[in-house]
């Protein structure tokens, strides 16, 4: 299992259990190595918070979605989801080309451009856009 995996999984559980986002980022900082978690677990703990960010996508969407686009609504809103209300709103108005223009700028943390997120903005606008994984 990759370290940054069980970072992520620590954080998904605490924003599960609504801690604000400083403390979860706390707590994963000061207990990264006492977790470690086989890949059935993570995928467990997956699929237990999972639940949570279809719904959010569910409540804010009133259009007809193609899965894909569905599921790549999901991975923007589970993984950071900043910018949600733009995104949704450019959905329900039927204009998914801006939606994808706000998706792939949300590639910063801290101010630092992430090249793993700059990816994943990428593969998200092409499962909205192309129906492309």
């Amino acid at each position: 299992m990759r370290k940054y995996t069980a970072y992520l999984v620590l954080f998904l559980g605490l924003l599960h259990a609504r801690c604000s986002s400083e403390a979860a980022g706390k707590f994963v900082q000061d207990n990264r190595n006492l977790v470690t978690l086989t890949d059935d677990q993570q995928s467990r703990l997956l699929q237990v918070n999972l639940p949570s960010y279809k719904a959010i996508v569910r409540r804010g969407i009133h259009v007809y979605l193609t899965p894909n686009e569905f599921n790549a609504l999901v991975s923007f809103v589970y993984n950071p989801g900043r910018c949600w209300q733009g995104v949704r709103a450019a959905i329900n108005s039927g204009d998914k080309r801006t939606a994808a223009r706000i998706i792939e700028k949300q590639v910063r943390s801290k101010g630092k451009v992430l090249r793993g997120l700059v990816r994943r903005r990428y593969d998200e606008d092409m499962l909205l856009l192309e129906g492309r994984y």
